[in-house]
């Protein structure tokens, strides 16, 4: 009877540890898009300093050039890293079967 106990104890330890790691991987991820934005946000306006300033004499606001290089900037970061992510999150069912005849 000690042995259940002991089991159904690991389980929700297993649980916990499971759901704080989920947190704490999500949390990361999130740390990490956001610099990785405002890094490539920092090398376009550094690259395309000349364009912006065409387009200032143009008549475009500041907010507008700021949010098409915020847009381009989250397109280029922030979906493939949430893909790559979900996509790791998916796959696991099919490497957690590999152990499931254990």
């Amino acid at each position: 009877m000690l042995l259940v106990q002991e089991r159904v104890q690991f389980l929700k330890n297993l649980n916990s540890t499971l759901k704080t790691l989920s947190l704490t991987t999500t949390t990361l991820l999130i740390i990490f898009i956001t610099s990785i934005i405002i890094m490539v946000f920092n090398v376009l306006v550094s690259i395309n300093k000349k364009t912006f300033a065409t387009m200032l004499a143009l008549g475009y606001s500041r907010s507008e050039i700021a949010f098409t290089n915020a847009l381009t900037s989250l397109i280029l970061v922030a979906l493939p890293s949430v893909a790559g992510y979900l996509g790791g999150f998916f796959s696991q069912y099919w490497f957690t079967d590999i152990f499931s005849d254990y």
